[in-house]
């Protein structure tokens, strides 16, 4: 069977998914485990250090995991600003963020309610 033939558990896409960013130099990944919200069983929060590295770090983890496993996101940018690019896989929600706007919506507060495991569980 080959990787495009089959959907990715969700912690090994969330792996994937980190190695991706991590490789374009996004820093601080954080792993939310929100499964109980019904959204995704994760999201993957991490920092960009300007607006062309978001758009950097969110095109590679795009079309890596569509070349790996042949899965299309839905993406969106977040308010008006921009700042926050958001990739949908279903499982894992890849939200890619700059300085600015990951302290202010600060998602690893909001949803800490659900549980937070540190990025290095994850692997």
């Amino acid at each position: 069977m080959t990787e495009k033939s089959r959907r990715p558990e969700p912690a090994e896409l969330l792996k994937f998914c980190t190695d991706c960013a991590e490789e374009k130099l996004a820093r601080d990944p954080a792993v939310l485990e929100v499964g109980e919200s019904g959204v995704a069983d994760y999201f993957l929060v991490v920092t960009a250090d300007s607006e062309p590295q978001l758009q950097a770090v969110a095109g590679f983890v795009e079309r890596s995991v569509r070349d790996r496993y042949a899965l299309r996101s839905s993406s969106r940018n977040i308010g008006t600003g921009g700042g926050w690019l958001l990739l949908d896989f279903g499982s894992v929600v890849v939200h890619v963020m700059v300085p600015a706007v990951r302290e202010r919506y600060s998602l690893e507060t909001l949803w800490s309610n659900l549980g937070r495991s540190e990025e290095n569980s994850a692997r």
